[in-house]
């Protein structure tokens, strides 16, 4: 039936979810403890948005990402330590390539430990980006990578950055920050809402961040991409270059 192709999907992540939730049990944060196979099971977690448990964790494919760091190197990125600023269970630091260290940010505690069981190498931290980006110098970073959360309002979370916290949608904020936070000549490629690249309320803002760094172009993903994670949600590739010195 139409409902059970429904709830196939859900069914199956929510399994999938429950099984890394028993390896997390088992080794908690000692990363030596995992073998390949537990390994695996962590690798499948979708998060809460997967499994209908929240409107704004939705992760990224795995092909999305790895087409991303592609498009990074095509671009002239090379090794460096880049910004990940909301990293759920860690498939942009499964797909970076040789050479690349990571600084990342998750809200979720499950994700975050997810994260650093199957990447101990790189730096996860388990806080807002609010947070990081108050406590870190601006130009920091080689580059950043991610999927920007999405959504009309910022909640408690504005607060934690004063500067910004006239930025009320949180797409925004992110992309405003990492522009930040990276280095001159260092390129940001984010997943983000349509909004970003071509919404009308947008424009003065657009304008706004140009003075920061050069809109290289978007890649508008294909309709149904994230649809195995549990939304239709249309979403462009963001491609920008921090400006020099």
């Amino acid at each position: 039936s139409t409902q059970a192709k429904t709830l196939f999907p859900y069914t199956t992540l929510f399994r999938s979810n429950e099984r890394v939730l028993g390896v997390l049990q088992r080794v908690g944060n000692n990363a030596a403890m995992l073998t390949e196979e537990e390994k695996a099971i962590l690798r499948q977690y979708s998060g809460l948005g997967g499994i209908g448990g929240s409107i704004h964790e939705y992760y990224t494919p795995q092909w999305v990402a790895g087409g991303i760091w592609d498009l990074m190197a095509a671009m002239g990125q090379g090794p460096g330590n880049y910004l990940e600023p909301s990293a759920g269970a860690g498939v942009f630091h499964g797909t970076k390539p040789a050479g690349v260290l990571m600084t990342a940010t998750e809200i979720d505690d499950t994700s975050a430990q997810v994260n650093k069981l199957l990447h101990p190498e790189d730096k996860v931290v388990n806080q807002s980006f609010e947070a990081l980006a108050v406590a870190s110098e601006d130009d920091s970073w080689d580059g950043a990578v991610g999927n920007v959360p999405f959504g009309e309002t910022r909640g408690s979370y504005g607060a934690l950055d004063p500067e910004y916290a006239h930025i009320k949608y949180v797409d925004q904020y992110f992309v405003s920050r990492i522009l930040d936070k990276i280095k001159p000549g260092a390129l940001m490629t984010v997943v983000v809402p349509m909004r970003i690249v071509s919404g009308a309320k947008f424009k003065k803002w657009r304008a706004e961040i140009s003075l920061k760094a050069e809109f290289l172009g978007a890649h508008r993903l294909p309709s149904g991409t994230f649809s195995n994670n549990g939304t239709d949600t249309a979403t462009d590739i963001l491609v920008m270059r921090k400006h020099p010195a």
